[in-house]
């Protein structure tokens, strides 16, 4: 991360957490759009909608780390709302890897001249677990290009009176895989709340049902662009959820007694906030090295990695901090608790873990048969 991009991000986004963020905590355990408008609104000064776009398409223009810097933050106080950004800053960067320079620029123009009112851009949820592969991709979505349409499917988005566009994975009548963008506005689209899930329930989360919608764009698509987009930011909202639960177990070490002595002076104690605090260093190296070089080298296997291992690390620290905090661990005052479902819901239903460590070891076994 550029140090001049932090100091430039750092006390607005500390403002923003602290004054907006905060003190709605309670709020922010279930779904509300009215809610969700606001911080949007409140975040626009900031420049978080626009960070990653440049600067010549009316962008803040900072660099791909910056968007980990500011969901890593996010996430460390209100990891539903760092999702929402995180799947925004992922279709903001495979509109960016458009072919076009011209089609870029005309579908940006909606999102950077909203002013004081963000609009959100976000991809599909799919289902089932996107493959490594793409080419093995259920076909729940299809698409004739030379209509500019795609036609049937369900997937699941995070949906709000903001998003202003939706992408998915789409195929055409050759099976060649395609991004393509639509609007959430026509009216063949069929829009359905999902029950609110076990954690981010602040998420708005909805199933989409379509037939023959209009495309705003479609371009080929680079499996690389998946995992560029999504396994990068993914990891640095999971580092900001383990950081989260740390900083709250911390502050409570150094103030609670036990046997005439504060917690943080017994060794075993130490020993496990040491341990924890190195992990998180180093899954916060291998979640900014890997938007770097997704995004300027593409190595997919970086991303991937970078994923799982956040992922899972994410959900054991925030249960040691649960453990180290004891009965107070399970209650709602050090908010723990919440941490420890959205910890759960980035290690099985986003980031899928597992799936992801077995892409990780069968790109490096590709790349050692050459």
């Amino acid at each position: 991360m550029l140090p001049e991009v932090m100091n430039q991000l750092e006390k607005p986004l500390t403002d923003f957490i602290a004054q907006e963020l905060e003190p709605r905590w309670d709020n922010l355990n279930r779904r509300d759009d009215e809610l969700l408008r606001e911080l949007l609104k409140a975040s626009a000064p900031l420049g978080l909608s626009l960070a990653i776009v440049p600067k010549e398409l009316s962008g803040a223009g900072f660099p791909p780390q910056s968007a980990a810097y500011i969901l890593e933050e996010l996430a460390a106080s209100v990891p539903a709302f760092a999702t929402i950004m995180g799947l925004h800053y992922s279709g903001l960067a495979l509109i960016l890897s458009l072919p076009d320079p011209g089609q870029k620029r005309q579908i940006l123009a909606p999102l950077t001249g909203s002013g004081d009112n963000p609009r959100l851009v976000s991809p599909a949820l799919w289902e089932d677990p996107a493959p490594r592969d793409l080419r093995d991709l259920p076909a729940s979505l299809s698409t004739r290009l030379e209509y500019n349409s795609i036609t049937g499917g369900k997937n699941s988005v995070i949906f709000c009176e903001n998003t202003q566009g939706l992408i998915g994975l789409a195929r055409d009548q050759e099976e060649m895989l395609s991004w393509v963008l639509f609007s959430p506005r026509n009216p063949n689209l069929k829009v359905r709340n999902l029950p609110e899930p076990m954690g981010l329930r602040f998420c708005p989360f909805a199933h989409l049902e379509f037939d023959k919608i209009p495309a705003a764009a479609s371009w080929p698509a680079n499996p690389l662009d998946y995992l560029i987009s999504i396994d990068g930011f993914e990891a640095a909202i999971a580092v900001g959820i383990a950081q989260g639960a740390y900083n709250r177990t911390f502050a409570n070490a150094l103030e609670r007694y036990q046997g005439g002595n504060k917690i943080c002076d017994q060794d075993p104690v130490r020993g496990i906030l040491a341990d924890r605090g190195i992990a998180i260093e180093a899954a916060r190296a291998l979640a900014y090295r890997s938007v770097s070089w997704g995004w300027d080298q593409h190595a997919p296997e970086t991303e991937v990695g970078a994923s799982a291992f956040a992922a899972g690390l994410a959900s054991k620290i925030v249960l040691d901090c649960i453990q180290l905090l004891g009965r107070y661990g399970y209650m709602k005052d050090p908010r723990l608790e919440r941490f420890f479902r959205d910890a759960k819901v980035y290690e099985f239903m986003i980031a899928r873990a597992g799936l992801r460590k077995s892409w990780y070891i069968a790109e490096m076994i590709a790349r050692s048969r050459g």
